[in-house]
């Protein structure tokens, strides 16, 4: 009996040796990775370049959230997946999400001990250089950036490496592709600056110049009378009225010289004043005699005045032809130093750096540059319509 049990033992366990399949002697605790050998078969998603073997080198985005998905031969989920730094890069089911610059291994472990791991250079960028660092641009006027990055394949990335803002967008604004549009006049800063995390920068100064306005005011020489009324309601100061009048005269000496106004322009008076012209240039002398007054009614105060001038149209004429004629004849400029300061009705108007010259005169007006040139038909004004207004108001109608 003991014998017969032994070969019924026997026999049973020939049998379900012969019943199992073939598969179940083969297969372990991993399925298919039990015995497949592990291969790569790609790398994707973010643009990356392959160095040599399983090396990669990449550049990253400012924002979380750039990846790449490791695709291998097995199911990615049956592998034990392995950052050496976190800090850099985080691996779930394959697919590697990178946080910053720096170098990292991503390393597969299969059920079945089989190891795979691969290189990661999250690289910064070096370098960025534009084209231009200051650029004066009129209102309107459009200009494109430039920048040369190194490495220069960064710029192959899958984000967008560069961007561009503005410090003052009222007076240039810029796109995300560089380009630079004038919109108003003063200065903006216009910051490049790389999205992967090097944080390098470039800063672009943009000077937008006011426009020109330009009021051209016409001698009405008809207004020329011999008495006439001056809406001055105000005071004209020279803060230095020796060099103002170091600048006229130079002007009157070549009227006096040249133009024949001797005896025409001395009959002109301006109320109790009288305009003479001589060879040391122009001279004004209360009720006709005496020393030169110029610095005593200086920043005087004056309402509205109706006074003798003693003018006629064609004395006007004269006179204006001969002031255009003797500024043509100046050799060189001629600074007039300190500020000449306009009030009327409690308004001023500051002109400083006053220069004059045979192209006419340049100043600031309340800080704007400014110019002014004279002909026989009338005056233009650049930039200081205030100023315009000015001298329209106390001509007398001798300006329109």
């Amino acid at each position: 009996m003991k014998k017969f049990l032994q070969s019924l033992c026997a026999v049973m366990m020939l049998a379900m040796l012969l019943c199992i399949p073939a598969s179940a002697a083969t297969t372990g605790t991993g399925g298919s990775d039990y015995k497949t050998k592990l291969k790569l078969n790609s790398v994707t998603g973010e643009t990356i370049y392959g160095i040599n073997g399983k090396n990669y080198a990449l550049y990253r985005g400012s924002k979380a959230g750039k990846k790449v998905v490791i695709d291998l031969n097995v199911n990615e989920a049956s592998c034990t997946w392995k950052s050496s730094n976190t800090s850099i890069a985080t691996v779930k089911k394959g697919v590697v999400t990178f946080k910053k610059t720096g170098k990292v291994k991503i390393t597969c472990i299969t059920k079945k001990q089989q190891k795979m791991t691969l290189t990661f250079y999250v690289r910064p960028i070096y370098s960025i250089k534009t084209n231009f660092t200051k650029a004066t641009m009129k209102v309107g006027a459009t200009k494109t950036i430039k920048t040369t990055v190194s490495p220069s394949r960064a710029l192959n990335a899958s984000f967008e490496l560069l961007s561009y803002s503005s410090s003052n967008k009222s007076v240039a604004t810029v796109s995300k592709s560089g380009k630079i549009t004038a919109v108003g006049a003063g200065k903006a800063t216009i910051t490049v600056k790389t999205n992967d995390g090097s944080n390098r920068t470039v800063k672009i100064t943009i000077t937008v110049p006011e426009t020109d306005t330009v009021s051209n005011l016409t001698f009405n020489y008809s207004a020329a009378k011999n008495q006439m009324t001056f809406a001055v309601n105000g005071s004209m100061k020279f803060s230095n009225p020796t060099s103002a009048k170091s600048v006229m005269d130079r002007i009157g000496k070549y009227m006096y010289n040249n133009a024949g106004l001797t005896g025409s322009l001395n009959d002109m008076w301006i109320g109790d004043y009288q305009i003479v012209l001589n060879k040391n240039g122009f001279q004004l002398l209360k009720n006709g005699k005496g020393k030169d007054q110029w610095t005593a009614v200086n920043g005087k105060t004056y309402g509205t005045e109706t006074v003798k001038t003693y003018l006629t149209s064609s004395k006007a004429k004269t006179f204006v032809r001969a002031v255009v004629a003797a500024g043509k004849e100046l050799k060189n400029e001629h600074s007039i130093s300190g500020k000449l300061t306009l009030t009327r009705n409690g308004s001023s108007i500051v002109l400083s750096s006053i220069k004059v010259s045979k192209s006419g005169i340049t100043f600031k007006c309340n800080g704007k540059s400014c110019s002014m040139v004279l002909s026989t038909t009338g005056i233009k004004i650049t930039n200081c319509p205030e100023l315009a207004k000015y001298l329209v108001a106390i001509s007398g109608g001798l300006l329109k």
